[in-house]
């Protein structure tokens, strides 16, 4: 299904229709011909594949008391949520249940059977972009560094990263991975050994780009600050 933005003519297309799909880049937009994807099943798809089922067989056994507050908090949009467009859109109960709790999966914490509530249901502030610092040398430890006071008590500072072999490219919309996290109010996220097994041996002249957000425990977080260093 293509998504149309409408104006005084048709100003925005997203998605395939009667086998074309149409998208945009830093050119322009762009149609080209859709060619069925190759079903990946990378160690990471396959987690994520087994997430996903657990989920839908943890929200069946909820009653409908929950599944109903699942849906009221939904109904608030606590997190702002953006088609490719860019336009708002509403998530469901279901949407926010998987959202928060494959988050808290990501941190070892238990499933939520019942959505966040009074200050716990309001996302953290984020990290403030200024004094964030990447560095991510080719050997050696990889660090995201940021003031100690920018960070909320009781939030957590996950890191995410994504690489690319060029310093020319403009940070990516998708590819990131889950680096580490810890207490925000520590300062430094050390991910040496896990960024070496997802990007594998990078070179100087990439470009790592980091997004470090807040994080309730329950799964709730901030926009993301954004950072890059290209690697020395």
């Amino acid at each position: 299904m293509a998504i149309v933005k409408l104006g005084g003519t048709v100003v925005g297309i997203r998605g395939t229709v009667g086998g074309v799909t149409y998208s945009a880049n830093k050119s322009g937009p762009y149609a080209k011909a859709w060619g069925r994807g190759s079903n990946p099943r990378s160690p990471r798809q396959q987690v994520l594949r087994g997430e996903l089922a657990r989920l839908g067989r943890a929200w069946q056994a909820l009653d409908q008391e929950q599944r109903d507050l699942w849906d009221a908090f939904a109904a608030l949009s606590p997190e702002p949520t953006y088609n490719s467009l860019g336009e708002e859109i509403e998530l469901s109960g279901w949407g926010y249940y998987c959202r928060i709790n494959v988050r808290r999966l990501e941190t070892e914490f238990s499933l939520m059977e019942e959505p966040p509530e009074g200050d716990e249901a309001t996302p953290p502030p984020p990290l403030e972009p200024t004094g964030l610092t990447l560095w991510v040398p080719p050997e050696g430890p990889c660090e995201v560094e940021w003031d100690e006071l920018t960070g909320e008590a009781g939030a957590a500072a996950i890191a995410y990263m994504a690489m690319r072999p060029s310093s020319g490219q403009r940070a990516p919309a998708a590819g990131y991975y889950l680096m580490g996290y810890d207490s925000s109010d520590v300062g430094t996220v050390v991910f040496t050994e896990r960024a070496i097994s997802v990007f594998g041996s990078y070179r100087a002249g990439w470009t790592g780009y980091c997004k470090l957000v807040q994080r309730w425990y329950t799964g709730l977080q901030s926009a993301p600050a954004t950072i890059f260093a290209v690697v020395e």
